[in-house]
């Protein structure tokens, strides 16, 4: 029984650390959601549109005593994250072909442009000053090629 018991403790404890920090997340990515939202002026049907799966995820991870499951919620809120973004560019489209018409001034987003710096190591590790040279010189070339492309960046 002590055993037992020692053993739900610790796990209770590793649980509730990884809730705390998959909610954390949840609440960034729902709180990046939102303010992108905002920037187009969206109604509210965009809103519960692209955050309605961050509320979903959220109440599931509060309630839920695995963690593999946790972690796949953050998973999922990464995509649901993706999802809300494409919606809102699916937004704006519409809302400038409908502007088109009108006179009335849209509100224009840069494009956005994922990063991801691991896609850019030629290696598994880099182990020489070459090495860190090389793949600090292609993250910049990137960054400032998307810059020069008039996209803001997103790094993942």
């Amino acid at each position: 029984e002590g055993l037992i018991s020692t053993v739900q403790g610790i796990n209770t404890g590793i649980v509730s650390k990884r809730r705390e920090s998959a909610l954390a997340r949840i609440s960034e990515l729902q709180k990046q959601l939102s303010e992108e939202v905002e920037k187009v002026g969206g109604e509210d049907s965009l809103r519960s549109n692209c955050l309605g799966p961050m509320d979903s995820l959220r109440k599931s991870v509060e309630k839920q005593e695995s963690v593999a499951h946790i972690a796949q919620a953050v998973q999922e809120a990464e995509r649901a994250l993706d999802s809300g973004l494409a919606k809102i560019d699916e937004f704006l489209k519409k809302k400038q072909e409908d502007s088109k018409d009108d006179d009335e001034p849209v509100v224009v987003v840069k494009p956005r442009k994922e990063i991801r710096p691991s896609s850019l190591v030629k290696s598994t590790y880099l182990e020489s000053q070459e090495d860190i040279e090389g793949f600090l010189d292609a993250l910049r070339r990137e960054l400032e090629e998307s810059i020069a492309r008039g996209e803001r960046i997103q790094i993942r």
